[in-house]
Formats: structure tokens, C-alpha cells, sequence
């Protein structure tokens, strides 16, 4: 899977002067191919704004939403109340972006209430990363 375009192009800028006889390879084989997750990538997963202020206007990919940054190609992520009461589930599975949008509504598809919320990102290997984040009205 690559994630370009016919008519796209790879510039390669050398880091020294050529000389006479010199020459390179480019191997291209690796591209598109996934790394494993470590916790270090887990470590970089955001959510913003953090906190979302609904009178801020901030709209992310839609009207009232916000966002999970940096998130692995697959993983699940699980959004709870401070009181640990499961609010919703996102299933994300993307080789190109690693962006997430939640519209800040439960399960159920309601509104959900401010206050602060827990969430969980887990991987397919096993890895966990748990954050919160705050919802003022």
C-alpha cells in the first residue's frame, strides 16, 4: 500500500558533491511497510483541544468534535467517566493518517456531559496508553 498518487515525485538531495565515478542505490522496498508499536509511539497519542471549550467554536473535522493524535495504523480507543462508566469506542485502522476525530457523543449517540473523561488507546500487540482530557461548557 502506498500512499501517493500517479504524477507524484521523490526528491533524493545528495548530502556532498559528486565525483567522478561515484553512484547510489535507492532501495524503495521498505516503503509502506508497518513498524511495530512501541510504547515510546504510544507515549505521543493526543487529544485536542485539551480541554475541548464548547464556546471556543473549535470544530476540528466536524462541528463539536475533538481529536486523537499520533495514533498507530490499527488500534482501539475507549473513552470513560472519571467514575470509570464506558462512554463510547473508536475503532481506528488507517496506514496513512494517524488522526482520529470522536464527536463527543456516546454510544448511545447522545451529548455527552462535561466534566473529565478517561481514555484508553490499546494495540494489537498488546500495549496500553491511558490519558484524560476535559469537557467545559
Amino acid at each position: 500500500y502506498y500512499p501517493w498518487n500517479d504524477g507524484d515525485s521523490l526528491i533524493i538531495t545528495p548530502e556532498r558533491w559528486y565525483v567522478d565515478g561515484d553512484s547510489w542505490v535507492a532501495d524503495l522496498s521498505l516503503l509502506g511497510k508497518e513498524a511495530g508499536v512501541t510504547q515510546e509511539d504510544l507515549d505521543k497519542v493526543l487529544v485536542v483541544p485539551n480541554p475541548y471549550i464548547v464556546q471556543s467554536g473549535f470544530k476540528g473535522n466536524s462541528s463539536g468534535s475533538i481529536r486523537f493524535t499520533h495514533l498507530p495504523t490499527k488500534c482501539q480507543i475507549y473513552i470513560y467517566t472519571i467514575s470509570g462508566e464506558f462512554v463510547d469506542h473508536i475503532a481506528h485502522d488507517d496506514r496513512v493518517d494517524g488522526n482520529e476525530f470522536w464527536d463527543l457523543k456516546n454510544a448511545s449517540n447522545r451529548d455527552v456531559a462535561p466534566g473529565l473523561y478517561i481514555y484508553t488507546v490499546e494495540t494489537l500487540n498488546n500495549l496500553k496508553k491511558i490519558g484524560k482530557f476535559a469537557i467545559v461548557r
